[in-house]
């Protein structure tokens, strides 16, 4: 068998190769969800901020699908009127992460397995394009922001802390967008993967996921290094499968 069909078609690891649990941390890069929700279109930065915390929120969990926002209590949190906040609430309901109705209070969006599955699949192949275009690139180009946020994985990994992991995966998925410099690419990807970062982050929290996840980004960066497209996107596009599969199986549990 040759070696893309080797990484698509393996085995996940054992889940007794995470290490013990420890109390989570909370690394957030600064304005990293900030860029995702304006999308190079120079928004209030108080609206941003709104989103931003309320996203932060619905991707780690804190606010489940379904759960309502009272306007007037994230006013009296921002200190502001409800200007600000009814404007944060309007995107965040375009980027399909609240549901917005007449005649009752924002909630949290929720999403069924069939959408759930279309994201995903439709996510793999953009995050496929992006590691290609990475790859293409890199002889030229400086990688190194890619190894301090795989540093910053590995560390995360050895102390099992979900919660930086996890922002350190995205900010490397964040930065091979930036490599691969395209910028309709990275639009549809931010726009997408925003509606998917809460399944993303929820399937980093069932044991045993750590360990795949960051050997794959070490295999990710090695090959970019060496200019191998094809793995690179098969990678890239078998993590993401990788992380819906888990994901199913969670769902399935429940």
């Amino acid at each position: 068998m040759n070696q893309v069909g080797t990484i698509l078609d393996m085995e996940p690891p054992s889940p007794t190769s995470d290490p013990p649990p420890r109390e989570p941390g909370f690394e957030l890069p600064p304005g990293l969800l900030q860029r995702f929700l304006d999308n190079g279109e120079r928004r209030d930065s108080l609206v941003l901020v709104i989103a931003e915390w309320v996203a932060k929120e619905i991707i780690t969990g804190s606010l489940l699908p379904g759960a309502d926002l009272n306007s007037v209590d994230l006013a009296a949190r921002f200190s502001t009127s409800r200007t600000p906040v009814r404007e944060a609430l309007n995107l965040l309901d375009r980027e399909g992460l609240i549901e917005l109705t007449a005649r009752r209070r924002p909630r949290v969006a929720t999403l069924d397995a069939g959408q759930i599955e279309s994201a995903y699949h439709l996510l793999s192949n953009l995050f496929g394009m992006v590691a290609e275009e990475v790859a293409s690139k890199s002889d030229g180009t400086d990688l190194s922001p890619l190894d301090v946020q795989m540093q910053r994985m590995q560390v995360a990994y050895r102390t099992n802390d979900v919660d930086s992991y996890f922002w350190a995966n995205v900010d490397f998925h964040d930065t091979c967008g930036e490599i691969a410099d395209n910028s309709m690419l990275k639009r549809t990807v931010d726009s997408l993967g925003l509606r998917v970062l809460r399944f993303r982050h929820r399937t980093l929290t069932v044991p045993g996921q750590l360990k795949p996840s960051v050997d794959d980004h070490a295999r990710l960066l090695r090959a970019f290094r060496e200019r191998d497209i094809e793995l690179a996107g098969a990678l890239s596009r078998s993590l993401v499968r990788h992380s819906l599969r888990t994901l199913q199986g969670t769902i399935g549990r429940e």
